[in-house]
């Protein structure tokens, strides 16, 4: 090789670098022999895949030719495309499903689906890939069922399914069914199997399209043919409605004339067919119905309203009116052209008289019914206004039982009663000497209040004055002045300033109702309306009356509660006065009868004691002594004579049988003057005065009772009063008073308090001191006294102070004035 290197001239490297170009150039030959390898490969494949794709698109081909020859029956087409779409795509199986609203329906099966849709018309497509195919719209290659998470497992393995492709079938840019076709085995389906069925899609889409093609067609066919039998058969019963129909029918031209009219058109009018054919409408209609009917014609022609129903009237051939309702609307041709108008008639006459005779009724009835409606609110109105009434009478009723002291009652019933039932309300009940007791009540400013309260009564109330009050009062019954003239005015008040302001303020109406009790009329409600819009009705009225009756009742309850509690009052000092009494009496009857008992017993002794006559001087002493007993038993007897005195008086006075028993002129003077003498007999050492002066007062009563009342106040003076304090009796004619002579007993005793001032002149009253303790008596001498005087018409008072004395005063009237000089005296 070397030599031959060097005979070709060649060097190492050269040589080298040969080979390597050599085998650079091998590499790239079997590069290339790869590379034509790999495109015969290309080459054969792509041949088979035409081969392939051309007996597909023959197959495509040969089942388009097939629909196009057969008929456009959807079912049998859908049934020849599954088939082909089973065989073209080497499944076990296929389904197409249609889109049903919500739903996906199976519609055709071929293969192995058959035995699980074979019998079911209509069968649910399984859940969840034809939901995701209908919503996305994409096709969907599952190679293995049991693993694709996007399938049931469970489902497509009782299929026996272990690869299939869902292809969606697009129609007017909408889903309206699926393609699946399925295999036993798992891969099966590729591209070329997915194109295919793109392809054999496109026939489903063509069957449908020609299907609905077919089917409006057919609609159409079966639509024109009912409409000319319908056509025919209307324009039959048109013309039998027209000639049978009850009521009329007319064809009437644009220009008003009868074109055609029916039987019944014609004995609605008394015409005959002929007569009536050619004739203008307004001819056979009432006068004021022409200008009415032209204006509607207008409308129907200007196609200003499709159609209308009026009434109108029409003349009879023989001259009455008959009333029809008419129904028309306006028939045109294809150019819109008026042709005639068709009117149906009916005969209203008999309904227009019914009309109005209802007219008439329901006139009556509405009058009725608005009566009734009256009726009933006024009814509603009373019962509300009872119910109202009721109420307040209930309330009333309850705040009058609960108290028995009218005094806190009456005012909380007149604010009830006001504004209630009137503007202003009085109320005014008479009590012992024709007191009044009044309470008002006003929703009325303060001004117009003292101007009405002039309608007042004044005490004492003379029940003979001619007012409503007194009128009210004397006959028991209520007055209702509706309108308050000024003469009623003027009987409430003298002044006419008065009567002015009672008439400026306006008073329209005044009700005055009478409290009447068991026994006699107690007062009287009187009410003033002063606003122009308020009255007394009957309902007010007679609620007045019944408050006025509940008032009476609860004021008679008042009465009979207090002469219950005066009664108990006075049986409990009844029995008070008797245990007094029983107590005061036997203690007093008992120590004089004692004393006398003692000293008739001492003079009895005295008297045994001297069977001989005695000397001068022992005689003389024994005398002494019989004639002091015999004196003091006198004196006990007549003290003993004075109790029982006061007591028949006092038993008088309780009985209201204690009466002067022989009224004369007495010298009042020379009684006091006689009565101080006998008590300055009776008690020589008490230190007893006369102030008289050289007066002359006469008074007319009951001297020995007036002799009573002066011993009766000197012995108090003594026994009340230490020995040596004088006792000074006064007599004179008040300056004041000149028709009164004042007399006054005054002792320079302990004095009274003034709590013991007040009780001074009870019954069986004493007072009680430490300086009084051991005085005597029935402490009925001043309560006589001051029954006399008061029977006297005088008074009688005391003046006293604790530890200066007391001072009593009688009053009594004068029968007889003083004379000037006498005054001048005094």
């Amino acid at each position: 090789m070397a030599e031959q290197g060097k005979n070709t001239g060649l060097g190492t490297d050269d040589t080298g670098r040969l080979a390597n170009n050599q085998q650079e150039e091998l590499a790239r030959l079997r590069a290339r022999v790869t590379d034509l390898e790999k495109a015969e490969d290309r080459r054969n494949l792509a041949e088979r895949h035409l081969k392939l794709t051309t007996g597909r698109l023959s197959a495509v081909v040969a089942i388009q030719e097939e629909i196009q020859r057969t008929a456009p029956n959807l079912s049998d087409t859908l049934q020849l495309l599954v088939k082909q779409a089973e065989e073209l795509a080497g499944g076990d199986g296929a389904v197409i499903e249609l889109v049903e609203g919500r739903d996906v329906i199976y519609r055709a099966d071929s293969g192995t689906a058959k035995s699980h849709t074979s019998g079911i018309p209509q069968f649910r497509a399984l859940g969840n890939l034809s939901t995701l195919v209908v919503t996305t719209g994409q096709i969907i290659v599952c190679k293995e069922c049991a693993t694709d998470s996007r399938l049931d497992p469970e489902l497509y393995r009782g299929w026996n399914i272990r690869s299939l492709v869902s292809i969606p079938i697009f129609y007017q840019h909408k889903i309206v069914g699926i393609l699946k076709v399925f295999s036993s085995q798992p891969n099966t389906f590729g591209d070329h199997e997915v194109e295919t069925l793109q392809l054999l899609v496109g026939q489903v889409v063509t069957a449908l399209s020609r299907s609905a093609e077919f089917e409006a067609k057919q609609a159409l066919l079966a639509e024109q043919t009912a409409s000319l039998e319908a056509l025919r058969e209307s324009e039959e019963r048109f013309k039998s409605a027209f000639y049978n129909s009850a009521i009329g029918i007319t064809l009437v031209t644009p220009e008003n004339r009868f074109l055609q009219v029916n039987p019944a058109f014609c004995r609605m009018l008394g015409y005959t067919e002929w007569e009536l054919t050619g004739k203008s409408s307004d001819d056979v209609s009432h006068p004021d119905e022409l200008i009415p009917g032209e204006n509607i014609r207008s409308q129907l022609l200007n196609r200003e309203i499709p159609a209308v129903e009026i009434e109108k009237r029409y003349v009879h051939k023989n001259g009455w009116l008959v009333w029809v309702s008419i129904n028309a609307t306006c028939v045109r041709n294809s150019e819109g052209q008026p042709l005639y108008f068709i009117c149906q008639v009916q005969d209203i006459t008999a309904r227009k008289r019914a009309e109005e005779s209802l007219k008439l009724l329901n006139s009556q009835l509405e009058q009725r019914v608005q009566e009734r409606t009256t009726l009933l609110e006024t009814a509603m109105a009373q019962a509300e206004t009872s119910r109202r009434n009721f109420a307040f009478l209930a309330e009333a009723t309850a705040l009058l039982v609960s108290t028995l002291e009218y005094q806190d009652s009456m005012p909380a019933l007149m604010q009830m009663a006001v504004p209630y039932l009137a503007d202003y309300g009085l109320v005014e009940l008479l009590e012992e000497n024709q007191a009044l007791f009044q309470v008002t009540a006003s929703d009325l400013d303060p001004n117009t209040d003292n101007i009405l309260y002039n309608l007042s009564q004044v005490a004492p109330v003379d029940l003979e004055i001619d007012n409503p009050f007194g009128e009210a009062v004397r006959s028991g019954r209520s007055l209702v002045y509706d309108k308050v003239t000024p003469g009623v005015l003027g009987k409430y008040v003298c002044s006419p300033e008065r009567l002015e302001l009672l008439r400026q303020v306006g008073v329209q109406a005044l009700l005055v109702v009478p409290v009447v009790g068991r026994e006699k009329t107690l007062g009287a409600f009187t009410f003033v309306q002063v606003r122009p819009d308020r009255a007394f009705r009957p309902a007010e009225i007679a609620l007045v009356e019944d408050l006025a009756r509940r008032a009476a009742m609860a004021l008679d309850n008042n009465r009979l509660y207090r002469e219950a509690q005066e009664a108990f009052r006075v049986q409990k000092e009844l029995d008070y006065l008797k245990d007094l009494f029983v107590s005061i009496a036997g203690h007093e009857l008992r120590t004089p009868l004692t004393t006398i008992r003692g000293f008739a017993q001492m003079l009895q002794r005295s008297l045994l004691r001297q069977p001989e006559p005695l000397e001068p001087e022992v005689h003389h002493e024994t005398l002494v002594k019989n004639l002091h007993f015999l004196d003091t038993i006198q004196r006990q007897t007549n003290r003993m004579n004075g109790l029982i005195s006061q007591l028949l008086d006092f038993s008088r006075i309780q009985s209201g049988q204690f009466e002067l028993t022989e009224v004369t002129q007495v010298d009042l003077v020379n009684l006091l003057e006689r009565v101080v003498e006998q008590q300055s007999t009776l008690e020589p050492d008490r230190p007893l005065s006369l102030k008289a002066g050289k007066i002359r007062a006469v008074s007319r009563g009951d001297g020995d009772r007036l002799e009573q009342v002066f011993h009766n106040l000197i012995t108090n003076a003594f026994k009340y009063s230490p020995e040596e304090s004088p006792v000074t009796v006064e007599i004179k004619v008040d300056g004041e008073q000149p028709g009164e002579a004042i007399i006054s007993v005054k002792d320079g005793g302990h004095g009274i308090s003034l709590e013991d001032q007040q009780h001074i002149f009870d019954r069986f009253y004493r007072v009680r001191s430490q300086q009084t303790a051991r005085t005597s008596g029935l402490g009925l001498g001043l309560f006589i006294s001051h029954k006399i005087i008061e029977q006297h018409q005088g008074r009688m008072w005391l003046e006293s102070q604790p530890g200066h004395g007391t001072t009593f005063f009688i009053a009594l009237p004068l029968a007889v004035p003083t004379t000037d000089q006498d005054n001048h005296l005094n």
